[in-house]
This record gives structure tokens, C-alpha cells and sequence, in this order.
């Protein structure tokens, strides 16, 4: 148990510590997958007790990369011969794309296949994610009333270029997200952030706080000479 709490505090301090230097470069609205919340939602097809990988995490992005609209694509490697992934998770993973049609997954195994093979493969469900890619920037642009060239020309005279910095998220594609904050004033972006930020680093708080109560941290000082 005392190994446990450690860890919920080192996993806070790791989060707490990313976020600080996310802030710095830009990326303010980036967080980090919560494992607690990949196993919860893999639960269902994918039991977490089935130890010997990370199968159910594998389960639980797919799942949450379209419930939280975070990619258009998941594309899974893994080596050839892995059993919790190509042996269980893949079968999982067909029921997840019949539930979620709108999902694009792709495996792909290191196995003796020639680099054409793997290659064509790719390229093939990249075919498709750009082609959704470029629906929801068709959508986004429609919504806004913006033309590519307008979204451009905006960008650039925001400053958007010369910095790092990840947009607010709405949807999958980021070009899409950039192009509806282009067009939400700057109290509705800040809005944005201030709901996306303080329940994590409450979360995160919360964590380290319950973590110290039961004796999960403890200062031992040295002794003397």
C-alpha cells in the first residue's frame, strides 16, 4: 500500500511539473492521459486483472480518442507475436470500431513483412483520416464563416506563427480547433482553458493531498554528524 501512495504522488508531481513547462512552451491546453480513467473505460471489454501488458490501456485510448474526439487516427504498432495486444486487444478492438464506426484504427505488427507491405497499409487508413481531417476543417470553416485564406491571414496577424502553442480544443483535427478559436473571442478561449485546467489540477491537488494524509509522504531527517 505504501508503494501505491508513492506512486499517486509521484504521478502527481510528474503531472504538476509537465503542466508548469507545457504552460512555458504554449501547449495550455495539453494534458496527460489519466490511467485511472483508460482502465475504467476498458473495463468493459477488456478486464484489467489480465496481466502481462497493456492491452487494456490500448482498449481505453481507442475508446476515449473518440468519445474526447482527441485523434482521427490510432494506429497501434506492437511486435510480433505480442498476445495481449495481437491476441486479445485486436479482437477487442473490432467490437470498438463496430461501436464507434466513426473510429480509424490501424495495427500493425514488426513481424518479416517487407517495409512496402507495412507501408501500403499505413497509407491506406491515412487516406481515410485525412479525408475525415479535411470534413471537419470543411466544417469548422463553414461554421465560422472563415475562408482558408481569411483563417491564415488572422493567424498570422495574432502572432500565432511565431509561438509554440496548442489550441483549444474542440474536435480531433487541430487545424479545425485553430480555426474556431480564430473566431471565439479571446473570454471565450480563456473560459475554455479555465474549465479545462482546474479540474485536472484539482484532481492532481486532491490526489497528493489524500496521498500525504495516509502517510504515503514523509520527511525522515538525518542524523546528526
Amino acid at each position: 500500500m505504501k508503494t501505491l501512495r508513492l506512486l499517486h504522488v509521484a504521478d502527481a508531481a510528474i503531472r504538476v511539473i509537465f503542466h508548469t513547462f507545457a504552460q512555458v512552451m504554449g501547449l495550455r491546453d495539453y494534458h496527460l492521459p489519466d490511467m485511472d480513467e483508460i482502465a475504467e473505460v476498458a473495463h468493459e471489454h477488456y478486464h484489467n486483472e489480465l496481466r502481462g501488458g497493456e492491452g487494456h490501456m490500448e482498449v481505453g485510448k481507442h475508446i476515449l480518442s473518440v468519445l474526447k474526439k482527441k485523434c482521427t487516427m490510432m494506429l497501434s504498432v506492437k511486435p510480433f507475436g505480442c498476445m495481449p495486444s495481437s491476441g486479445v486487444s485486436d479482437g477487442v478492438q473490432s467490437i470498438i470500431s463496430e461501436k464507434y464506426p466513426q473510429s480509424i484504427y490501424c495495427p500493425i505488427e514488426t513481424n518479416g513483412d517487407g517495409a512496402v507491405n507495412v507501408y501500403s497499409r499505413v497509407q491506406m487508413f491515412l487516406f481515410k483520416a485525412r479525408q475525415r481531417a479535411q470534413e471537419e476543417l470543411a466544417a469548422a470553416l463553414k461554421e465560422t464563416g472563415l475562408t482558408a485564406d481569411e483563417a491564415r491571414a488572422l493567424a498570422r496577424k495574432r502572432g500565432y506563427a511565431k509561438v509554440s502553442r496548442y489550441p483549444v480544443h474542440f474536435g480531433a483535427e487541430t487545424a479545425a480547433n485553430l480555426v474556431r478559436e480564430l473566431k471565439t473571442g479571446r473570454a471565450d478561449r480563456l473560459s475554455a482553458r479555465l474549465r479545462a485546467a482546474p479540474a485536472d489540477l484539482a484532481t492532481l491537488g486532491q490526489r497528493a493531498l489524500d496521498a500525504a494524509r495516509d502517510g504515503a509522504f514523509r520527511w525522515v531527517p538525518k542524523a546528526a554528524g
